[in-house]
């Protein structure tokens, strides 16, 4: 078997600098911090990653060649990621099951994820180079408690998450999407008068 000195392969060429650097990268990525050896899903290991931490749960979401995933956590009692294409390949069964103690529900859209606190739980986003990890912590008032998530409230999470999107559409200036969104919504949630406030806004734009 050859053996390749680095300095030789470095010599080499661009390609063989670019496999040194692309080993190096696996390496050097970072595990959720204070994690317990308990791997990820396979299917979430490329683009998001999750675990336990030293004082919660973290949930990190690693760019990709589209850019980096936005978090919102605006609201106290959930928070919202879009992503950029299509949302990582992962069961959002599992994410709930593993963060049974920090989350109350998880609802998976196309493009976008939201996920509701369980109560007594925080949570605060930090960007740190390519990643983007959203934290769980306990409040200060205590600590978190599990929570079960019924039918009816996995429901109303996904229309939330569809008016969410389309929030998000509307503050990126994607108004042909946005109108869309909203005018879905109108008609499948006749009662609500977001998607009325919604449209309104769009064409005020």
């Amino acid at each position: 078997m050859t053996c390749w000195h680095v300095s030789e392969v470095w010599a080499k060429g661009s390609l063989c600098r670019a496999a040194l650097l692309a080993v190096a990268l696996v390496l050097v990525v970072p595990p959720v911090a204070g994690a317990q050896d308990e791997a990820p899903t396979p299917a979430a290991s490329r683009e998001i990653r999750y675990g336990p931490s030293r004082t919660g749960f973290g949930i990190m979401f690693f760019r990709t060649a589209h850019g980096d995933a936005k978090v919102d956590t605006a609201d106290a009692r959930e928070v919202f990621v879009s992503f950029p294409q299509a949302a990582p390949a992962f069961d959002p069964a599992d994410l709930q099951s593993r963060a049974k103690d920090w989350l109350a529900g998880v609802n998976l859209g196309h493009d976008a994820l939201l996920l509701h606190l369980a109560p007594g739980v925080r949570a605060h986003s930090e960007l740190n180079g390519s990643i983007v990890t959203v934290w769980l912590t306990a409040d200060a008032a205590g600590t978190a408690e599990p929570a079960e998530t019924t039918a009816a409230d996995a429901a109303g999470g996904a229309q939330r998450l569809d008016v969410l999107r389309a929030r998000m559409q509307l503050r990126d200036q994607r108004l042909h999407e946005a109108r869309a969104q909203f005018e879905t919504l109108r008609k499948s949630m006749p009662e609500s008068s977001e998607p009325v406030a919604g449209l309104a806004q769009v064409e005020g734009q």
